[in-house]
């Protein structure tokens, strides 16, 4: 029972093993980088576009701030000039211009026409020396949905009070800003679609790429114990599989040179246990077939119980084969007689030796260990 729950134990972790396969590994991979490949690119496609455009809206309405603050600060400058100015010298491409002027007190001097309502609504920042920080303005969003870009600035005026006024100066950003959500989504598109894409593609490249691994799992299937001779060829598979193949052809070479050795020693061993067994039963059949003295029967016994050592001995040799060749046995290592262990060979080998008319000599002793 014990033994039966540990199989299904092991199929069950075999299973749970083989549900990661290199095809999910590598299409995962693969989707993975190139999406973070597509991302960034896209990120920063958005980010070079929305920065370029921010600072060529910013310098437009820098250098508009900085146009009325030199008007202003003329001692013989005329109404109508910055009038004009303000009113016809307005904006570029998508960008609307909107400005108001102001004294020390707040009071309205000039603002754009047409849009006062919206100039004197608009919650700009405290004024600021722009020749000290040129790029500080504020970005506000207004309740309709109006985006701009506002700046708000200290000017000299020798003819005002205090000689000095503030100028609030604004452009309307709001196309752009729809420009830019537009590419913006336009871009998420292009990604769930890349990303989409890239699955696809690497299913199918991952899969057509791991076919040479189908095709050698298909040779190894017809394989048997009758095609030993089958190899892989090398010549036929990618580099990458090059390793793999070489050592499988390397492990058939060895398995067939085994089979020929297992078939040569069985046919081997069937021909030295013929000999004592035919001897056996010759000498049975003699001694059945007719009466025979005491002594007869006593060198026909004589020469059986021959025969049966014989056979243990070839027992006994092949058990020695088989502890030998078994790679997990434990030796233990002990000092021996080398006289005793060489008359043992000679008496497993006796067959043999009878066979051929020798003679073996032993001289000699020592020990080994």
């Amino acid at each position: 029972m014990s033994l039966k729950k540990n199989k299904n134990t092991l199929l069950d972790n075999n299973k749970s093993r083989s549900q990661f396969s290199i095809i999910k590994r590598l299409t995962f991979g693969y989707v993975l980088i190139s999406s973070l490949v597509l991302f960034s690119i896209s990120f920063f496609l958005y980010y070079a576009l929305t920065n370029n455009i921010q600072k060529k809206d910013l310098r437009f309405l820098v250098d508009k701030t900085l146009h009325l603050k030199n008007i202003l600060k003329d001692d013989h400058f005329h109404y109508n000039v910055l009038e004009r100015e303000i009113n016809e010298g307005g904006g570029y491409q998508f960008h609307k211009l909107f400005v108001k002027v102001l004294d020390i007190n707040g009071s309205l001097i000039l603002a754009t026409k047409g849009d006062s309502f919206l100039v004197t609504k608009l919650p700009f920042s405290p004024p600021h020396d722009v020749d000290e920080d040129p790029w500080k303005h504020k970005k506000y969003q207004s309740a309709n949905g109006k985006v701009l870009l506002m700046m708000s600035v200290w000017a000299k005026s020798p003819t005002h009070p205090g000689g000095k006024v503030i100028i609030n100066t604004a452009i309307d950003i709001t196309e752009e800003q729809k420009l830019l959500n537009e590419y913006r989504n336009l871009l998420f598109y292009i990604i769930f679609g890349g990303v989409l894409a890239n699955l696809i593609l690497a299913i199918i490249v991952v899969r057509y790429a791991l076919q040479p691994l189908k095709h050698i799992s298909s040779t190894v299937q017809k394989i048997s114990l009758t095609q030993l001779h089958e190899r892989l060829n090398p010549r036929k598979w990618p580099v990458e599989l090059l390793p793999l193949v070489l050592n499988f052809d390397k492990m058939l070479d060895r398995l067939e040179e085994s089979v020929k050795r297992l078939s040569r020693f069985s046919s081997d061993l069937a021909h030295d246990l013929r000999t004592p067994i035919q001897t056996l039963r010759g000498e049975a059949e003699v001694a059945l077939s007719g009466t025979k003295t005491i002594e007869q029967y006593r060198d026909n016994i004589r020469s059986s119980l021959e025969e049966y050592d014989k056979l243990t001995h070839m027992i006994e040799g092949l058990l020695f084969i088989s502890r030998a060749e078994n790679i997990e046995l434990e030796i233990n290592k002990e000092e021996f007689e080398v006289y005793d262990e060489v008359h043992k060979i000679i008496d497993f080998y006796e067959a043999f030796i009878e066979e051929k008319t020798i003679a073996v000599l032993v001289n000699g002793a020592c020990k080994l260990y």
